[in-house]
Parts: C-alpha cells; structure tokens; sequence
C-alpha cells in the first residue's frame, strides 16, 4: 500500500491561487491549513498517540474536504486546472489519508525532499 503526499495535492491547489481569483483553489488550500495545523499539534507525540489524535482530529477535517471537492467536481469543467487539481486529490485519497491509521506515516514527504534535494543537485 502507498501514501501520496499531502504537500504535492495542495500545490495543485496552491497553483490555483495566483491569481487570487479561484474559490476552489483558495477554499481548499484553506482547509489544508487547518490539517496541518493539526498535524503540528501532534509532531511530538508517540506514533500511538498521534494516531489516535488523528483519527479525532484529522479524520473529520479529510472527511469534509472529500465531500467538498465531490461537489466542487461537479462544477468543475473537464480539462481545465481546478478539474485537474480535484481528480488527482481524489484519485489518490486512500493513499492521502493512509496516515490517519498509522502514526508513523508522515502526512508529506516534504522532510525526505529537503533531505534528498542538496544531493540531487550535487548529482546533476
């Protein structure tokens, strides 16, 4: 089983707020926050416990973001960015929320990129 990464889904998002005039891209980078926010809350906790603390916490703030892009899907033209942005969230929500049943999971993988990033570049 794979995770996906957080941080990669909301820059999709993200993406979408250039411009400062999406509502979906602006609305979902907003409740992105708010599991950070939880995630930060839990860094320094037993994997057990922070497991426990997402399943409380998180699970309902993944929960209602789900049903807010199904119906933001619908709105959505096919093809364009906020459609594209969407359908990769979607598509790949097991793997997004595979953190909220084990504490061990990171949300993002972004601590391993800043890791890998000075090495990448000294290769290429």
């Amino acid at each position: 089983m794979g995770t996906a990464c957080a941080a990669h889904a909301r820059r999709n998002f993200e993406e979408l707020t250039h411009d400062g005039t999406s509502v979906v891209g602006l609305e979902t980078v907003r409740r992105f926050a708010r599991i950070y926010g939880v995630e930060a809350q839990l860094k320094e906790l037993s994997d057990d416990e922070r497991r426990a603390q997402r399943q409380q916490l998180a699970r309902p703030l993944w929960e209602e973001l789900k049903h807010w892009l199904q119906l933001e899907r619908r709105l959505a033209a096919d093809g364009g960015p906020t459609a594209k942005a969407i359908d990769y969230t979607l598509g790949h929500w097991a793997a997004l929320t595979r953190h909220l049943d084990d504490g061990a999971v990171a949300l993002d993988n972004n601590h391993l990129e800043r890791q890998i990033k000075p090495w990448a570049m000294a290769c290429s």
